[in-house]
């Protein structure tokens, strides 16, 4: 079943330029929280570079998403990104939680069900030994949606490609043989 728009090129295009836009409001806001920050320790220094990667991958995943001379580098490394942000969680003081464009949360937080959801705005939530012991776990739709839809392009376009070249070849190789 496909869940996307039939036209490879308009939904390569969507999925790279929600990355794009994801990550560049993403390093807007670490730029804005770096600035309004007093001290930054070596811990905080960690988990501002680890945002800030994160939202440069982003970035350059969407990029050669739209690249249509390296396109499949560009669906590998958007399934990596978006698998990076279908599980936000926070465990006994650590936690991660990152977003890039769109996202439809849905999950448990302490013991409350919560759904929750951000269009084009970026997230970026990194906890490391922190003291308050809250539980959280969520699962990002859009994520899900999108690694679905890279998974299916993926499929049509080499896959199924390779696939009626081999079947094209052993055919070939067959009429040979018979003549």
């Amino acid at each position: 079943m496909k869940l996307r728009i039939k036209n490879t090129k308009i939904t390569t295009k969507i999925i790279g330029w929600i990355q794009i836009i994801g990550g560049i409001t993403g390093l807007g806001i670490m730029a804005y929280l770096m600035l309004n920050t007093g001290a930054i320790n070596g811990a905080l220094l960690l988990i501002f570079l680890i945002g800030i990667c994160l939202f440069s991958f982003s970035i350059y995943s969407g990029r050669q998403l739209l690249n249509t001379d390296n396109q499949k580098l560009g669906l590998w490394l958007s399934a990596i990104n978006f698998l990076i942000q279908l599980i936000s969680f926070s465990i006994k003081g650590y936690g991660l939680s990152y977003c890039s464009g769109l996202a439809i949360n849905i999950g448990i937080e302490g013991s409350i069900f919560k759904l929750s959801a951000n269009f084009i705005k970026s997230n970026f939530s990194m906890s490391i030994n922190d003291q308050s012991a809250t539980f959280m776990i969520t699962i990002n739709l859009i994520a899900l949606l999108a690694l679905w839809v890279i998974a299916d392009i993926y499929d049509e376009k080499y896959i199924k490609k390779r696939e009626k070249l081999e079947n094209e070849i052993q055919e070939t190789s067959t009429a040979a043989n018979i003549s």
